[in-house]
C-alpha cells in the first residue's frame, strides 16, 4: 500500500482494496471521498499533498459531488459553481 493512502482514514476505502488505490492515478477517486467522507485530518494531509488548486482540479472533472461537498469546493477554490462537472452535468437531466 502506498504511504499517501496509508496516511488515510481505512474507512474512505470500505468498499476497494486500499493496496490498488494510486494516488496519482485515482487522483479524483481520491480527492471526492476525503471530500465527501473523510476526517479534518485527512483534509489537511490532502491539502499537504496535493494543494487546494490542485483538489479543486480534481473536483471539477467529478461526475458526482455532494451538494455540501461542492459548495464548500467553489468557497475555498473562489470557482464558481458552474465550472464543476458535477453541476453542469446535473441540469441535462430531464425533470421528475
Amino acid at each position: 500500500m502506498s504511504p499517501f493512502i496509508a496516511n488515510l482514514s481505512p474507512e474512505l476505502f470500505w468498499d476497494v482494496d486500499r493496496e490498488t488505490v494510486d494516488p496519482r492515478e485515482h487522483r479524483e477517486f481520491v480527492v471526492q471521498r476525503v471530500v465527501e467522507r473523510g476526517t479534518i485530518a485527512d483534509w489537511r494531509f490532502l491539502r499537504k499533498q496535493y494543494g487546494l488548486d490542485g483538489i479543486v482540479d480534481s473536483a471539477k472533472k467529478l461526475r458526482s459531488l455532494d451538494p455540501a461537498s461542492l459548495s464548500f469546493l467553489s468557497s475555498v477554490g473562489h470557482v464558481p459553481k458552474e465550472d464543476f462537472r458535477c453541476f453542469t452535468a446535473k441540469h441535462w437531466l430531464p425533470p421528475l
